[in-house]
């Protein structure tokens, strides 16, 4: 079990020389940090827990309430000393607090850490963001720091507990894969201590943390320095190699003091090369202009023992009009494309080609639907023509038989001679009573005389047997 002394006085942990990471989370009901808006509500009818979460797991301690609304998923952490109070008449300003869901968080959670020397600097490395062999680890209270897990031994200088017992650390990770490892260690480099890649946080867990707080770049052509994810950022980096003798990464960031814009200097992990990163909150440019002034003081100034020296910049930021502009484009260019698509669709359904295609079959893979057929016989089966052409009435074969289908329906036959010769005398008798369709009578007797009479090609090919 881990034994470590509670430092109390402050003063010593602010002589320290490396860098102090507080863990911010917390799962007190009392923080305001997990109250909905970081305020009381109007009414104060009780404390009311969030409805969902997948994980409620909050500390209560002692409380006196009205009432309390239990979430319907999650759970209720009551810990050693934990006390709810039921009172109508209780004035605890408890009563006015509607919780947020209260999550245990990972260590590699990058939200989690707060640098102490440097809080909210957003030109610092993501993996920097997290403690390392050489930074003192500091809670402020054992009970509510909830620590979902820790993924692997984790080296840290010291670690601090503000309130509680140090022994009682390791109850606040509820499923923990690692320990605690103090080193006890000091950078005695004067060009800056590196971390080697084993010691480097699994970059898939920081990275994944890290797409949740970078915000969106704002200006044209941002750049992706070393340990940001490949995220692209807007500012300036500057990367130093091939450090001389004397060269001194303690003045490096005493310079960078001098500056408006945030910045951060560090060794790169496994390597002997110093990165300095210039960066802003709401990005304007200043720190382009600035990276550029220190660019050129390290290549002047010799006595920075800088060596090779490589500048990276972005571009500037976008202005309003041009975002505007750019999202004039975009939808123009959609809607064209959107324009152009229908129109092409439009055009292949009516096509020649596309009518002949059945898309439903090979879709779907099954029989098209039965489909009816009109039956005329405008020529005869055998090749028989005639020199005028027969009207609809007269081609007709039989119209008791002519909608059904002759592909699925194997039952059905042709109409039989006698019912053609009984439907074309019918036709004869109506035409007499009607002289006006004198021509259509011939037509069908020509007709009628080709069904009798063999065709010339048939009496062709039995002389040649």
């Amino acid at each position: 079990m881990l034994r470590l002394q509670c430092f109390i006085i402050l003063l010593l942990i602010a002589n320290s020389s490396c860098d102090r990471k507080l863990w911010t989370y917390t799962a007190n009901v009392r923080d305001k940090q997990n109250w909905v808006e970081g305020k009381h509500q109007e009414h104060c009818n009780g404390l009311i827990f969030p409805e969902t979460g997948s994980l409620n797991d909050f500390v209560i301690g002692q409380i006196s309430v009205k009432s309390v609304v239990l979430p319907r998923r999650g759970d209720v952490g009551l810990y050693p000393g934990s006390r709810i109070i039921f009172d109508e008449n209780s004035p605890d300003l408890i009563n006015c607090v509607k919780l947020k869901p209260v999550d245990a968080k990972f260590w590699d959670d990058i939200r989690g850490w707060k640098d102490l020397e440097d809080p909210g600097n957003p030109a610092i490395p993501y993996h920097e963001r997290l403690p390392s062999r050489y930074d003192d680890v500091i809670f402020n209270d054992v009970m509510d720091s909830r620590i979902l897990s820790m993924l692997r031994d984790s080296p840290v200088k010291s670690i601090i507990v503000l309130k509680g017992n140090s022994e009682d650390l390791m109850l606040s990770h509820l499923y923990s894969n690692g320990k605690f490892i103090i080193t006890n260690d000091t950078c005695s480099d004067p060009t800056g201590c590196s971390l080697s890649q084993m010691e480097v946080p699994y970059q898939n867990d920081v990275c994944y943390y890290a797409s949740m707080v970078e915000p969106s770049h704002n200006c044209e052509s941002p750049i992706v320095p070393w340990g940001f994810c490949q995220i692209p950022r807007c500012g300036a980096s500057i990367l130093i190699r091939n450090l001389k003798v004397g060269f001194r990464l303690e003045r490096i960031k005493n310079k960078l003091r001098d500056y408006k814009s945030f910045t951060h200097a560090s060794k790169v992990p496994g390597s002997r090369h110093v990165q300095v990163v210039f960066a802003e909150v709401n990005f304007t440019a200043v720190s382009l202009d600035e990276a550029r002034d220190f660019y050129n003081l390290l290549q002047a100034d010799n006595s920075y023992y800088s060596g090779d020296i490589q500048l990276l910049l972005s571009g500037p930021p976008l202005s309003d009009s041009y975002k505007i502009v750019k999202n004039a484009i975009s939808m123009t260019l959609g809607s064209l494309l959107v324009a152009i698509l229908v129109f092409g669709l439009l055009l292949l359904v009516f096509s020649p080609v596309f009518g002949n295609v059945d898309i439903r079959t090979r879709l779907l893979g099954s029989r098209p639907l039965a489909t009816y057929v009109l039956r005329y016989d405008n020529i005869h089966d055998r090749g028989c023509t005639i020199d005028t052409v027969p009207s609809r009435s007269s081609s007709l074969v039989n119209l008791n038989h002519s909608f059904e289908n002759p592909v699925y329906d194997q039952s059905t036959s042709r109409s039989t001679s006698n019912e053609t010769l009984a439907s074309v005398k019918q036709l004869i008798v109506d035409l007499q009573e009607n002289p006006s369709g004198t021509n259509q009578a011939q037509a069908v007797e020509e007709q009628y005389e080709c069904d009798k009479v063999p065709c010339a090609e048939e009496v062709q090919d039995e002389a040649k047997v």
